[in-house]
């Protein structure tokens, strides 16, 4: 399991944060500086695709995770393990070869932000693949791919339980910023350089809102697959 520093920004973009200019770069995720007025700002942003333009035949292509559905427990007992299903929506002419998928976290005093990537390699299939295979294409051609994954509570900085709220990310990245996060073995620096390139989404934050982790709670589910102690959200669509 990879560790990435993450700070707990909320469930949206930080607007302005006052002075910024060429020595003082703004220290938001996604911010640019108006050199004019001298303050940080996030350009609107909506992502629409994980390639634009992309080939029709290939093979070993990496493809992100971009839409699906993820099913996270709203409330775990510190020290208990957060289960996380992740149901990919895929179009049906790519065929995979390979699949893999991580999750990082680190929490500041009470505050935790978690991340959790899954991509494909994939081939295109015979005839290849339509401009939309990496975009919106309708929902009903989905190629789900299912995967599962838990993030500990147990191993807080200071040897204790967690306990306070872990804020699941699920992060828009291109087939080309996977591609690096991959080409560095999954580097932390890398993979936090790729990931703030684009303003935190609620949309991608599964009921937009953090996971309560706190010592009075109940046990959570081993695991969400088919299990009323989860709740589950469209990402993406």
């Amino acid at each position: 399991m990879l560790l990435l520093v993450a700070f707990a920004l909320g469930c949206a973009p930080q607007g302005e944060t006052g002075f910024c200019d060429e020595e003082t770069p703004c220290p938001g995720r996604a911010q640019a500086c108006d050199m004019v007025s001298h303050e940080c700002y996030v350009e609107d942003f909506e992502a629409h695709s994980t390639e634009d333009s992309p080939p029709s035949d290939f093979t070993g292509k990496i493809v992100p995770f971009f839409r699906g559905q993820v099913c996270a427990p709203a409330e775990v007992k510190s020290g208990e393990p957060i289960p996380v299903s992740i149901d990919a929506c895929f179009h049906p002419c790519l065929t995979t070869t390979d699949i893999t998928f991580r999750h990082f976290y680190e929490c500041i005093g009470s505050s935790c932000e978690a991340y959790a990537t899954m991509w494909l390699v994939a081939d295109s299939v015979a005839g290849g693949c339509p401009a939309d295979a990496f975009g919106e294409f309708d929902r009903s051609m989905c190629n789900t791919v299912s995967v599962e994954l838990q993030i500990q509570t147990n191993d807080g900085a200071d040897g204790q339980n967690i306990a306070g709220s872990m804020l699941l990310e699920i992060p828009y990245l291109t087939n080309a910023d996977m591609e690096a996060i991959v080409a560095a073995d999954n580097d932390e620096a890398v993979t936090r350089e790729k990931i703030d390139q684009y303003p935190q989404q609620a949309g991608r934050i599964p009921g937009e809102r953090a996971i309560w982790v706190l010592p009075h709670l109940p046990s959570p589910p081993a695991t969400c697959v088919g299990n009323d102690g989860c709740d589950c959200y469209d990402i993406g669509f």
